[in-house]
């Protein structure tokens, strides 16, 4: 088997009050990568109970021979839902040619349907290397996540808030405060205005209190 030269990781904000869910899809490099590489996210959702066409009927050894056409009340899964990236993704946030250790991220937003079980929604992350000739693209890797929506943003923002962020905007230096009102493990990156990560600042468990 080979090893993939990246990594991805995807992290959502879900409020529950609009339906609006905004996120993150970061590639993590682990190796050189080059092409028209790009970052695709598609929102799925299993459990969906609906009618199913079958061709199979009265066919004999087929699993769904003695299954009416069409099969009321079919499960389907990994049903495509959304692409809030876009179908090809952002073009130019990874560059052609990628060294191991670089990190990039893209922004992403889509809003959930009313008719949308939020509890059976998924996220597929990929990063694909894109032709004009659908031939020749190909998927460096993919990952599934599960929705988070255990806490709307109006809950998250009561638990940590920014109190400051000075100067603003940054130049060469600058300073944040972050207040958690409970014990919170956060991470701080700095990423620059095409979505590439700069630097990793710190990562910790803070306590609750300002920081």
């Amino acid at each position: 088997n080979q090893t993939a030269p990246v990594d991805i990781r995807i992290f959502t904000q879900y409020d529950a009050n609009s339906g609006v869910v905004t996120g993150q899809v970061y590639a993590d490099f682990v190796d050189y990568a080059i092409g028209d590489l790009r970052m695709v996210v598609m929102v799925i959702e299993d459990g969906i109970l609906a009618d199913q066409a079958n061709f199979f009927n009265g066919e004999p050894g087929h699993p769904f021979e003695n299954f009416p056409p069409p099969i009321t009340g079919y499960e389907h899964n990994h049903t495509l839902r959304a692409v809030p990236t876009g179908e090809w993704g952002t073009p130019g946030i990874i560059p052609s040619l990628v060294l191991p250790s670089d990190s990039y991220m893209d922004n992403f937003t889509f809003t959930m349907d009313p008719s949308w079980n939020v509890n059976n929604v998924k996220l597929v992350g990929v990063v694909m290397d894109y032709d004009s000739d659908y031939r020749q693209q190909g998927v460096l890797n993919a990952t599934e996540e599960v929705l988070d929506n255990g806490v709307s943003v109006a809950e998250e923002v009561e638990d940590t808030r920014i109190v400051d962020v000075f100067p603003n905007p940054v130049n060469t230096t600058g300073a944040v405060r972050m207040e958690f009102s409970k014990t919170t493990a956060a991470s701080f990156a700095l990423y620059d205005i095409f979505g590439k990560k700069v630097q990793d600042i710190h990562q910790s468990r803070f306590v609750p209190g300002v920081h």
